[in-house]
């Protein structure tokens, strides 16, 4: 019998409520459909829960887990319908569901998509004393139209659409919001969509569904996300009409929404002008070029300044936000010199996932990762410009950033007293083609302070790039030494690598020192590219005495429980985390690069290596006894009167 009706339903550790969810669908006053349960990888008894019902009309595919969009595609090429319904594990369908909306689908030609409301309910059924504000107040097209570039307004599971549209567009991977980018891609084409004023579903409520979350701070990352994506895919395509011109206008709130304090105060409302004028500039060509399509919406993206005092503004701008030296010491000047001055922070590259984000964030409501919505380097530089512009800004302070430093010259333009500092940790190398100082030297003249962290950067700027040393300021990076104090452990970790596998850190070389001291305990932490070439490593070679820990959010307790700190790098600065472990009484084993000398004084707090056989030699010293230097009172009060964070932050308070 040709099957009029096709039921999507992905099922995933839906145990608690499937066996109802399948009941609903089964017993539906309109018998032509076929069932599609797409089991995706469950652990729980899901598919012995589906494998119960004998009914034919049934298909069942069960699989690893994929995730739903993979599972929604694929039950989209086994569907034989006209029309396509969605239903999901823990829902509930009225038993008429089905024949009233095939009796409008087939009575309104011209609509694409019809959904009913739903009713609310909770864990255990009970029919919830409350309603979806935005499914109550989204009842015809045009409230539909409206109010959907601001949220959610349709519940998935309540949807029934024409199959040849739903094939036609398929459900594009956005975490938690395919469902959302597929009615705006809907709408954005013209494609019809109405809602039947019944409950025809019985909506399970969840912590992680649109309709719960949206009015709150992980609802608005959501819904960023979700329409930043939207828009970017709009623009690769060169489509710009009204509904991307209202998704853009709401993106601008829910930025501000979120980036508030919550404080109760009105929000900032952003200039309808730029908005029309941007809209404009994109529906003048059906082939514009996403990079200039991208130009056109730069100034409509920047934030109106939040800034209500007279402190100084300042815009720290790094490629990204995560765990790192350079990181850790931008995060300690924002938190300790967070009630000075008035802080943005921009990032420009994105190359990494922005983890200490949540970090930053507490200490600015400011925080712009620019690479999530502009793909551009041009752009990028323009909109930094803009930004500066736009809020105001007094001093920029560049990391690492090579958009940040492209951007000076219009900086300059724009406003010829900004005052530009840049703090550089390390002479950099050939893996990253020199790093910062070379990537900053055609820029020189447009910085007014650079700012090292030791004084061995200093003299290797003045002899390779002949930078003026009057114009280089050294200021050793600093650790909370109230936070990092000893403790005493019983049986300690005998030897803590802490850092990113990456090339510069060589971490293969601790790696290889555990598989030649089976008898010591090794411990390594911390993420990157090489992590998995480590970690292959330690299984063929079954080293038994490593650990593996990933990454973490704070080095504080594995510091404490280890013995010694073994550093394997190829090059460096002045590592904080050697200063971590120096306030907390612990030695060292590092390379003599970088500024490390600095700080290591041989036999005193530490042992340096210029070789791998040295660094074996120093080790194997060390455990037989040969050599015993440390005092855990002097290592620390070494970092106590020389690295403590109060001391960094005054010297950084007298450049900024």
């Amino acid at each position: 019998m040709y099957k009029l009706i096709s039921v999507l339903m992905p099922v995933y550790n839906a145990e608690s409520y499937l066996r109802e969810a399948i009941k609903s669908v089964l017993n539906q006053t309109y018998k032509n459909f076929e069932l599609i349960i797409i089991n995706d990888g469950s652990t729980d008894k899901s598919l012995s829960i589906i494998r119960s019902f004998k009914d034919p009309r049934i298909i069942l595919v069960s699989r690893e887990n994929r995730g739903i969009v993979d599972s929604l595609n694929e039950g989209l090429e086994l569907a034989h319908g006209k029309y396509i319904a969605r239903m999901d594990g823990d829902d509930i369908c009225m038993s008429n569901r089905f024949r009233r909306q095939v009796d409008y689908l087939e009575s309104h030609k011209n609509v694409g998509l019809v959904v009913s409301t739903v009713d609310l309910i909770g864990e255990n059924g009970e029919l919830l004393d409350l309603v979806w504000p935005e499914d109550r107040a989204s009842l015809t097209e045009e409230q539909i139209a409206q109010n959907m570039p601001k949220n959610n307004c349709i519940a998935h599971p309540a949807i029934m659409v024409k199959a040849k549209l739903l094939k036609k567009y398929r459900y594009h991977n956005h975490k938690n919001g395919e469902d959302y980018d597929l009615w705006l891609r809907m709408l954005s084409n013209g494609v019809k969509i109405h809602k039947i004023n019944e409950p025809l579903l019985k909506y399970r409520l969840h912590s992680q569904s649109l309709t719960q979350s949206s009015a709150e701070g992980g609802g608005f990352l959501k819904l960023i996300s979700i329409k930043q994506g939207f828009l970017k895919n709009q623009i690769k395509n060169a489509r710009w009409g009204k509904i991307e011109k209202s998704v853009l206008k709401s993106l601008k709130s829910d930025y501000l929404n979120y980036y508030s304090d919550h404080s109760g105060k009105k929000y900032i409302q952003y200039p309808a002008k730029a908005l029309r004028k941007s809209a404009r500039s994109f529906v003048k060509s059906k082939k514009i070029k996403p990079y200039l399509a991208e130009r056109k919406i730069i100034k409509a993206m920047i934030p109106d300044s939040l800034v209500e005092n007279d402190k100084k503004s300042v815009l720290f701008i790094l490629p990204w936000v995560t765990v790192g030296g350079a990181d850790k010491v931008a995060l300690d000047i924002l938190k300790g010199l967070k009630d000075e001055y008035n802080w943005h922070l921009i990032t420009t590259q994105p190359e990494n996932d922005n983890s200490w984000s949540s970090l930053f964030f507490k200490e600015t409501k400011n925080v712009y990762h620019i690479s999530d919505f502009i793909e551009f380097q041009n752009n990028k530089i323009r909109y930094v410009c803009e930004y500066a512009k736009k809020n105001e800004i007094d001093t920029i302070v560049i990391s690492n950033s090579i958009t940040g430093y492209k951007a000076l010259p219009k900086i300059r333009k724009i406003n010829k007293n900004i005052k530009v500092i840049d703090i550089l940790h390390g002479e950099g190398g050939s893996n990253d083609n020199g790093g910062a100082p070379k990537f900053m030297q055609p820029f020189d003249s447009l910085i007014d302070r650079h700012i090292v962290i030791s004084n061995y950067l200093k003299k290797y700027l003045t002899k390779k790039y002949n930078n003026k040393p009057e114009k280089i300021a050294v200021i050793h990076n600093g650790v909370d030494v109230n936070l990092f104090k000893p403790k005493y452990i019983i049986k300690p970790i005998n030897f803590s690598w802490i850092g990113r596998f990456s090339y510069e850190k060589n971490p293969m070389l601790f790696a290889k020192l555990a598989n030649t001291h089976r008898g010591y305990t090794f411990v390594m932490a911390g993420d990157g590219p090489l992590f998995k070439m480590v970690d292959a490593y330690k299984k063929e070679n079954k080293i038994d005495n490593l650990t593996l820990m990933g990454q973490i959010t704070s080095p504080k307790k594995l510091l404490e429980e280890t013995q010694f700190i073994v550093m394997t790098s190829k090059m460096e600065g002045l590592p904080i985390v050697m200063l971590e472990a120096g306030s907390m009484g612990k030695p060292v084993f590092a390379p003599r690069v970088g500024g490390i000398p600095e700080y290591v004084q041989d036999n005193k707090n530490g042992l340096m290596h210029s070789n791998d056989e040295q660094l074996y030699k120093n080790l194997k010293q060390t455990l037989e006894g040969k050599i015993s230097f440390w005092n855990a009172d002097r290592i620390r009060k070494n970092v106590v009167e020389n690295y403590s964070i109060e001391k960094m932050l005054n010297e950084y308070k007298k450049i900024i």
